[in-house]
């Protein structure tokens, strides 16, 4: 009996701490689920320059083709980087508490995830191609071959454009975990108070 009662004294004490870290751990992950989120909220603010400019970059190629001055007033610009956080998550799948949660929210941090690095990825390509459209700063000293690659770019773009506005608000309607990103009036304040990247949104033509 002395056993029995010692091993089930052992076994409530370990669920006890399994619980604990499990608590933790959830709150840690949850934490970092809000700063992706975030980091997408401030992306899908800048549409509306991204969209303007965009547009302006057709006029521009359009007038290329037509042999008239381009008309360039500016920096064509860069969409701010806005990743989230993984390292919670790295080290949730390097441990043991992960497993201790219910399937269904294991299921759900794992699902957030794999959206939160899909979106990662189609931010990369969206950064490559406006990296490329760069080189209409120096437009002066572009030759034919810089033009080719400055409209394989702008497809690049108008592509990630498209996929970012699909994913972006897939992500925030499927993958929060229960929480909330900051309103949109709060992006727009982050940005505002960036220390660079303000000129996507000020006028290239």
């Amino acid at each position: 009996m002395g056993v029995l009662m010692a091993l089930a004294a052992q076994q409530v004490v370990e669920t006890w701490n399994w619980r604990a870290v499990v608590c933790e751990e959830r709150a840690v992950l949850r934490a970092e689920v809000k700063d992706n989120l975030d980091a997408i909220q401030d992306r899908l603010w800048h549409d509306k320059c991204l969209d303007r400019r965009l547009g302006e970059l057709g006029t521009v190629l359009e007038r290329r083709t037509r042999g008239e001055p381009l008309g360039l007033r500016g920096p064509v610009g860069l969409p701010l980087p806005s990743n989230g956080a993984k390292g919670a998550w790295n080290i949730a799948l390097a441990g043991q508490g992960l497993a201790h949660m219910p399937h269904s929210e294991q299921l759900g941090f794992s699902n957030a995830y794999a959206n939160f690095e899909n979106w990662d990825r189609i931010r990369q390509d969206e950064r490559d191609a406006w990296l490329m459209l760069g080189v209409l700063d120096r437009a002066e000293g572009m030759g034919e071959g810089d033009w080719v690659s400055v409209r394989q770019a702008y497809a690049r773009a108008l592509a990630a454009r498209a996929r970012i506005a699909s994913a972006g608000r897939f992500i925030l309607r499927t993958a929060s975990m229960g929480q909330r990103p900051f309103a949109l009036t709060v992006a727009r304040q982050r940005f505002e108070r960036a220390p660079y990247g303000r000129e996507i949104c000020a006028r290239l033509i």
